[in-house]
């Protein structure tokens, strides 16, 4: 939900001293389990994503030795807040309080830790710790449930040791879902490719809600570190 995204971390960066000079949104593929396998964004950034981007970093460099010789004009205004349904999804997800992407469960019978860290060195929460005794997983010790709705650790695990009955979810997860009336990645995706912002590099019709990520890339590792799988 990218719309909240600017509006938010430069407030956050603001009070805690930085000045942003500059910001630029983009695109890029997106890879998890309950999503389409291929995605709206799929081969995003493309090549003049970036070199857009390098040009934008041209001209940040150029806008930051203005502003220390005093143009402090060129300083942008902080992005106003602005109401999308997906605010309304996220406010939902919060009430619901579970994550919206999957619950997340543990075996380590079948864990190569220590030999593998990868779970450990890639929860963005700090969670996971296997040394201690027991092992300590996600959110709630002996699984995960945060509703910021990250499930990368099962996309990486190589051996199924980090797992969820992704059926059984779906079911559980449409009560929630109910309440849009809509789609709402869908719904996203088609508005800013009606507004010429989004340029899709795949067919829509190849773009299936009955061929989710989990389902097609049902090997392990699901995604592997440095390139899709």
């Amino acid at each position: 939900m990218p719309e909240h995204y600017f509006p938010v971390v430069t407030r956050r960066l603001r009070n805690r001293g930085f000045t942003v000079i500059g910001m630029k949104s983009s695109f890029g593929s997106v890879h998890f389990q309950i999503a389409p396998s291929p995605y709206y964004t799929e081969g995003h950034p493309d090549e003049e994503e970036l070199e857009e981007a390098v040009i934008f970093g041209q001209q940040i460099v150029e806008r930051s030795k203005r502003i220390n010789r005093g143009e402090t004009d060129l300083i942008p205004p902080i992005p106003p807040f602005v109401y999308t349904p997906q605010l309304w999804v996220l406010t939902e997800f919060y009430r619901w309080g579970h994550n919206p992407h999957g619950r997340i469960s543990y075996d380590p019978n079948k864990c190569n830790y220590p030999k593998c860290r990868l779970c450990i060195e890639h929860c963005v929460m700090g969670y996971n710790d296997f040394s201690s005794e027991p092992r300590r997983f996600g959110s709630k010790g002996n699984e995960c449930d945060m509703w910021l709705g990250c499930t990368f650790c099962e996309m990486i695990c190589p051996t199924g040791a980090i797992y969820c009955d992704w059926e059984a979810f779906l079911e559980e997860s449409q009560e929630l879902l109910s309440l849009f009336e809509f789609n709402p990645l869908e719904e996203a995706a088609k508005r800013l490719v009606a507004e010429g912002k989004l340029k899709l590099h795949v067919n829509w019709d190849d773009i299936r809600w009955d061929r989710l990520y989990f389902m097609v890339h049902n090997k392990r590792p699901r995604f592997k570190i440095g390139g899709a799988k």
